[in-house]
Protein backbone atom coordinates (compact mmCIF):
# COMPACT_ATOMS: atom_id res chain seq x y z
CA UNK A 1 0.00 0.00 0.00
CA UNK A 2 2.85 2.43 0.61
CA UNK A 3 4.65 1.53 -2.31
CA UNK A 4 1.18 2.34 -4.38
CA UNK A 5 1.00 5.53 -2.55
CA UNK A 6 4.67 5.78 -2.82
CA UNK A 7 4.36 5.33 -6.81
CA UNK A 8 1.07 7.57 -7.05
CA UNK A 9 2.88 10.81 -5.28
CA UNK A 10 6.21 10.31 -8.27
CA UNK A 11 3.76 10.19 -11.35
CA UNK A 12 2.12 12.92 -10.41
CA UNK A 13 5.75 14.99 -9.30
CA UNK A 14 8.57 13.66 -11.52
CA UNK A 15 6.60 15.62 -14.33
CA UNK A 16 6.74 18.61 -12.93
CA UNK A 17 9.81 18.21 -11.57
CA UNK A 18 11.13 17.77 -15.19
CA UNK A 19 9.21 20.93 -16.42
CA UNK A 20 10.92 23.03 -13.51
CA UNK A 21 14.35 21.30 -14.63
CA UNK A 22 13.88 22.28 -18.16
CA UNK A 23 13.26 25.88 -17.48
CA UNK A 24 16.06 26.11 -14.97
CA UNK A 25 18.20 24.97 -18.00
CA UNK A 26 16.99 26.89 -20.52
CA UNK A 27 17.19 29.90 -18.27
CA UNK A 28 21.23 28.87 -18.27
CA UNK A 29 21.51 28.22 -21.46
CA UNK A 30 20.03 31.75 -21.95
CA UNK A 31 22.43 33.40 -19.42
CA UNK A 32 25.52 31.68 -21.12
CA UNK A 33 24.41 32.57 -24.75
CA UNK A 34 23.54 36.59 -23.81
CA UNK A 35 26.84 36.39 -21.47
CA UNK A 36 29.01 34.99 -24.35
CA UNK A 37 27.70 37.45 -26.90
CA UNK A 38 28.09 40.77 -24.99
CA UNK A 39 29.78 40.45 -21.85
CA UNK A 40 33.00 38.23 -22.58
CA UNK A 41 34.98 40.65 -23.98
CA UNK A 42 34.35 42.90 -21.53
CA UNK A 43 34.84 40.40 -18.69
CA UNK A 44 37.92 38.85 -20.71
CA UNK A 45 39.92 42.50 -20.13
CA UNK A 46 38.78 42.25 -15.90
CA UNK A 47 39.48 38.47 -15.79
CA UNK A 48 41.70 37.21 -18.43
CA UNK A 49 41.77 33.56 -17.23
CA UNK A 50 38.71 31.53 -18.38
CA UNK A 51 37.64 29.94 -15.19
CA UNK A 52 37.08 33.34 -13.53
CA UNK A 53 35.14 34.47 -16.70
CA UNK A 54 33.23 30.93 -16.16
CA UNK A 55 33.04 31.94 -12.06
CA UNK A 56 31.56 35.55 -13.02
CA UNK A 57 28.99 33.96 -15.73
CA UNK A 58 28.10 31.53 -12.93
CA UNK A 59 27.67 34.31 -10.07
CA UNK A 60 25.22 35.92 -12.54
CA UNK A 61 23.46 33.06 -13.39
CA UNK A 62 22.78 31.93 -9.50
CA UNK A 63 21.69 35.16 -8.91
CA UNK A 64 18.99 35.09 -11.74
CA UNK A 65 18.08 31.63 -10.72
CA UNK A 66 17.78 32.85 -6.76
CA UNK A 67 15.69 35.58 -7.82
CA UNK A 68 13.59 33.93 -10.59
CA UNK A 69 12.81 31.28 -7.30
CA UNK A 70 12.07 33.60 -4.85
CA UNK A 71 9.22 34.98 -7.37
CA UNK A 72 8.08 31.82 -8.04
CA UNK A 73 9.39 31.57 -11.84
CA UNK A 74 10.65 27.93 -11.68
CA UNK A 75 7.17 25.93 -11.12
CA UNK A 76 6.55 22.40 -12.84
CA UNK A 77 2.43 23.39 -12.73
CA UNK A 78 0.84 23.05 -15.72
CA UNK A 79 -1.57 25.95 -14.33
CA UNK A 80 0.81 28.68 -14.68
CA UNK A 81 -0.19 31.64 -16.75
CA UNK A 82 2.07 32.47 -19.37
CA UNK A 83 1.37 36.27 -19.71
CA UNK A 84 1.77 36.34 -16.23
CA UNK A 85 5.00 34.55 -15.66
CA UNK A 86 6.22 36.48 -18.61
CA UNK A 87 5.53 39.83 -16.65
CA UNK A 88 7.25 38.31 -13.78
CA UNK A 89 10.03 38.06 -15.22
CA UNK A 90 10.52 41.13 -16.91
CA UNK A 91 9.45 42.90 -14.01
CA UNK A 92 12.28 41.16 -11.90
CA UNK A 93 15.19 41.16 -14.57
CA UNK A 94 13.98 44.94 -15.41
CA UNK A 95 14.44 45.95 -12.10
CA UNK A 96 17.61 44.62 -11.17
CA UNK A 97 19.38 46.11 -14.58
CA UNK A 98 17.59 49.73 -13.70
CA UNK A 99 19.04 49.43 -10.19
CA UNK A 100 22.40 48.39 -11.60
CA UNK A 101 22.32 51.34 -14.35
CA UNK A 102 21.60 53.68 -11.30
CA UNK A 103 24.54 52.84 -9.43
CA UNK A 104 26.49 52.70 -12.28
CA UNK A 105 25.26 56.24 -13.16
CA UNK A 106 26.22 57.34 -9.77
CA UNK A 107 29.90 55.64 -9.68
CA UNK A 108 29.65 53.98 -6.44
CA UNK A 109 31.81 51.05 -8.14
CA UNK A 110 33.50 50.68 -10.63
CA UNK A 111 32.26 47.93 -12.97
CA UNK A 112 33.74 46.32 -15.82
CA UNK A 113 29.96 46.45 -17.81
CA UNK A 114 29.02 49.78 -18.73
CA UNK A 115 25.00 50.17 -18.70
CA UNK A 116 24.75 50.10 -22.92
CA UNK A 117 26.62 46.47 -22.16
CA UNK A 118 24.27 45.52 -19.61
CA UNK A 119 21.05 46.66 -21.55
CA UNK A 120 22.36 44.59 -24.43
CA UNK A 121 22.58 41.37 -22.28
CA UNK A 122 19.38 42.08 -20.68
CA UNK A 123 17.60 42.04 -23.89
CA UNK A 124 19.41 38.93 -25.32
CA UNK A 125 18.67 37.06 -22.05
CA UNK A 126 15.25 38.39 -22.04
CA UNK A 127 14.33 37.32 -25.67
CA UNK A 128 16.03 33.81 -25.38
CA UNK A 129 14.66 33.12 -21.69
CA UNK A 130 10.83 33.90 -22.41
CA UNK A 131 10.78 32.35 -25.90
CA UNK A 132 12.14 29.11 -24.29
CA UNK A 133 9.99 29.42 -21.36
CA UNK A 134 6.65 30.12 -23.64
CA UNK A 135 7.18 27.35 -25.77
CA UNK A 136 7.53 24.82 -22.97
CA UNK A 137 4.84 26.55 -21.41
CA UNK A 138 3.17 26.19 -24.61
CA UNK A 139 4.19 22.23 -25.09
CA UNK A 140 2.90 21.59 -21.48
CA UNK A 141 -0.42 23.02 -21.87
CA UNK A 142 -1.09 21.39 -25.19
CA UNK A 143 -0.32 17.67 -23.61
CA UNK A 144 -2.50 18.58 -20.84
CA UNK A 145 -5.15 18.84 -23.82
CA UNK A 146 -4.51 15.87 -24.95
CA UNK A 147 -4.38 14.05 -21.83
CA UNK A 148 -1.18 13.95 -20.00
CA UNK A 149 -0.39 14.93 -16.74
CA UNK A 150 -4.08 15.80 -15.80
CA UNK A 151 -4.58 14.88 -11.82
CA UNK A 152 -7.53 13.48 -10.57
CA UNK A 153 -9.59 15.97 -8.98
CA UNK A 154 -13.07 16.40 -8.33
CA UNK A 155 -15.13 19.42 -8.94
CA UNK A 156 -18.00 20.04 -6.78
CA UNK A 157 -20.44 23.14 -7.84
CA UNK A 158 -24.08 23.60 -9.64
CA UNK A 159 -23.19 25.17 -12.33
CA UNK A 160 -21.75 23.51 -15.79
CA UNK A 161 -18.70 22.79 -14.36
CA UNK A 162 -19.81 21.14 -11.73
CA UNK A 163 -22.35 19.07 -13.87
CA UNK A 164 -19.59 18.08 -16.00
Amino acid sequence: MIIKKLFQHYRIRVPKWIVSWAIFISDSIAGYLAYYIVLQAVVAKTFPNHYEQIIVWIIFQCLWSILFLINGLYKGEYIVSRMFEIETMLKVTFTIVVLYVFIDALRFFNFPINARGMARYWLIFMSIALTVRFLIRSFQKYLLRIGIGREKTIILGKNRRGLS
